[in-house]
Formats: structure tokens, C-alpha cells, sequence
């Protein structure tokens, strides 16, 4: 017979386990959603204007912003309360949006500072701008020249 300590032993250790799980999955959405934030910040400022000039990285931000909506569904119903267990369960399944989400932030990101690179090495004025002041200038008229 298995003594109580082996298997309490056991129990915590499924537990503790499960924490583990629940920690990863709760830091890989701050890290998604800080990036969030930030393209958020750029593409709020830049509207239309810039969503036409980075289709690509506009879809791929608000792919993200549809797997972060998705998270804060499933999330909706933990309170403090909730069992551990509950909680597990509840986030488990959302490593892998979480995982996909980050590696598109990251993309989109990437996409947005080639974006500017490249534009501030098309034109040699540009390359004595600051990084606020380029800005400016990449999200106004896309037919405008820099």
C-alpha cells in the first residue's frame, strides 16, 4: 500500500505542476500584450493611412487583437476564488493562441520597423530624424513623399 505521504507527495506535486502551467500562460499574455499595446499606439496614430501602407502587418495586428479578445473570453469567468484547477483548465488550452499571438506581434513589429528603415534609408534627410519625428512622417499621406 502507498503510504499518505507518497501520495501526498504526489498531489502536490500535480499541483504545483499545474501553477507552473498557469504561470507560463499568464506571462506569455503580458509579453503579447505589452507588444499589443505598442503596435496599438503606432497604428491608432497612423489610422487608415498606415493600414494601407502595411496591409500585411495591419492584418496580422488585428489577428492578434482577435486571439487576445479570445483569451480575455475564456478568461472572463476565474475570480479569485476560483479553484486551481479551474484555472489550469481554463488556460491551458490558450497557450498555443498565446504562442501563435506572439510570434505575430513579433512579426507585425518587425514588419513596422523594416517599414521605417527602409524608409529612412531611401531618403539620407531622414536618416538625422529622430525615431518620433520619422514617425510623424511615415503615418501622414501615403502618397506623400518623405
Amino acid at each position: 500500500a502507498t503510504s499518505p505521504s507518497v501520495l501526498a507527495d504526489a498531489a502536490v506535486a500535480s499541483l504545483a505542476s499545474k501553477l507552473r502551467g498557469a504561470e507560463e500562460t499568464l506571462e506569455r499574455w503580458a509579453t503579447v500584450q505589452g507588444k499589443w499595446e505598442a503596435l496599438a499606439t503606432v497604428f491608432a496614430a497612423g489610422g487608415d493611412s498606415l493600414r494601407k501602407q502595411l496591409p500585411h502587418e495591419a492584418a496580422t495586428f488585428s489577428k492578434v487583437t482577435r486571439a487576445l479578445a479570445k483569451c480575455c473570453a475564456a478568461a472572463k469567468d476565474v475570480n479569485g476564488r476560483a479553484k486551481v484547477i479551474e484555472v489550469q483548465k481554463r488556460l491551458a488550452p490558450l497557450k498555443n493562441v498565446l504562442d501563435d499571438a506572439l510570434v505575430d506581434v513579433e512579426e507585425a513589429t518587425r514588419g513596422i520597423h523594416d517599414f521605417a528603415e527602409a524608409r529612412r534609408l531611401a531618403c539620407a534627410r531622414l536618416c538625422m530624424v529622430s525615431e518620433r519625428d520619422l514617425w510623424d512622417l511615415l503615418i501622414g499621406d501615403p502618397d506623400q513623399d518623405p
